[in-house]
């Protein structure tokens, strides 16, 4: 009774729950950091892609290249989904790496048991009010909630936004029965192997589908962005699928194992020249594969073929996420050594400034994409044809647009964080 009373005061201790807001953990404060990025780059994504709902397809192709170069950026801004699973995987990795080096073994129903505390309740609610107002493809709701949405083709998706989510649901489910199968009866060697190995599939699978699809191999690059046809072709057959997106997971977890066996050595190799190098071309790739998706949108027929057709642009298609996932990785664990000049990453990264942002990040996810589609389709003024002009998304109207969704989804994922999210959290202690 004492104890049922305890997290009863705890469930309403909203004081509580928004000093957690604030709290800095030394150790994690830097990954606080990596996940406030991924989120903050996804919703500034969507600020620029959900205006190709209410515009016309000339309209968001006159949008997209009226794009300041400064901000062609913004057009791989999706990459900070590979961040959130290279994130995801480490955290998880180290969980139950660290539990096996305590216990012995892997307890995978305690495993998904707090997982679903963690993710579901907040996510439950969501998709209970989407389902009540009726949103696109309401009756298909069912699929997120078995988190097999992800399999829906970009017509029948309920939520759309939420495919992430299921793989990494999905992830859950098998990366801990993978483990418990006797991943920890290997010799050191063969677990490096056996990972490998997976990750090799994880980039043939890409390969494979990519290649069976003839509308995908003859698609111009800029296709895959600026023609919704194509979009969405790509988007149910490639983009959104478990096993086209599961490596960075699986890399995120590759990580977490090196910091959990090989510490030592790895910091070691971080204090040698060939450490630090390889950091430098990891950086250059990240920034290299931000930039490269805007600048070749821009290019169109007969120059995208010269610059960047046949088959480079299906290397690239089927490596692309993976080089960055990987250089992600090794500034990931860069980051969280001590000293030298990995302590400019840290002192960006570990800023108070990202540890709310990381907090509500969940909440943020959830629920941006709608309120961006509510602030855009009830301020601006529909035309005669029945779209918005592209012009109205332009200067400080979209800057205006895109604060006031900002604070909005912000005030709402407070709201989430401080009476759904937090207090199921408690009830995972």
């Amino acid at each position: 009774m004492h104890k049922h009373f305890r997290y009863n005061a705890q469930w309403w201790d909203i004081a509580s729950h928004w000093r957690s807001l604030f709290v800095v953990y030394p150790d994690t404060a830097v990954l606080d950091g990596w996940r406030g990025l991924s989120m903050l780059l996804v919703f500034i994504f969507h600020l620029f892609f959900t205006v190709q709902e209410f515009v016309t397809p000339e309209g968001f192709q006159f949008f997209y290249h009226a794009t300041h170069w400064a901000l062609l950026w913004v057009w791989a801004g999706d990459r900070g989904v590979d961040i959130f699973f290279v994130l995801s995987g480490f955290l998880i990795g180290a969980s139950l790496l660290k539990q096996w080096r305590l216990t012995g073994e892997v307890a995978v129903r305690s495993f998904w048991y707090r997982r679903i505390l963690r993710l579901a309740p907040v996510y439950y609610l969501i998709l209970l009010l989407y389902w009540l107002a009726s949103g696109p493809n309401a009756d298909n709701i069912w699929a997120n909630f078995l988190y097999i949405n992800n399999y829906l083709s970009y017509e029948q998706g309920a939520m759309l936004w939420s495919w992430s989510l299921a793989i990494e649901m999905q992830f859950y489910l098998l990366l801990p029965l993978l483990l418990a199968a006797g991943f920890f009866r290997l010799r050191p060697s063969t677990r490096w192997l056996l990972m490998s190995i997976v990750l090799l599939l994880a980039v043939a699978f890409r390969a494979h589908i990519l290649y069976a699809d003839e509308r995908l191999v003859s698609a111009e690059p800029w296709q895959f962005l600026l023609d919704k046809p194509t979009f969405k072709h790509f988007f149910t057959v490639f983009y959104d699928n478990f096993e086209t997106r599961f490596g960075s997971l699986l890399i995120g977890f590759m990580a977490a194992y090196v910091l959990a066996f090989h510490n030592e050595a790895s910091r070691l190799f971080w204090a040698r020249w060939y450490g630090v190098l390889c950091v430098l071309v990891a950086l250059m790739l990240v920034l290299m594969l931000t930039v490269l998706p805007g600048v070749v949108y821009r290019v169109t027929g007969d120059d995208t073929n010269a610059a960047f057709g046949g088959q480079w642009q299906l290397i690239y298609l089927i490596g692309h996420r993976y080089v960055y996932s990987a250089a992600i990785a090794v500034l990931m664990l860069y980051s969280l050594q001590a000293g030298g000049i990995a302590r400019v990453l840290q002192v960006f990264l570990a800023c108070r400034l990202w540890v709310p942002l990381a907090r509500l990040s969940y909440s943020i996810y959830l629920i941006h994409i709608m309120v961006i589609f509510a602030v855009y389709k009830l301020t601006l003024p529909v035309q005669s044809y029945g779209y918005i002009d592209y012009e109205d998304f332009s200067g400080f109207r979209f800057v205006w647009l895109a604060l006031l969704s900002g604070g909005i989804t912000l005030v709402v994922a407070l709201c989430l964080y401080l009476f759904i999210e937090r207090p199921f959290m408690q009830l995972r202690r």
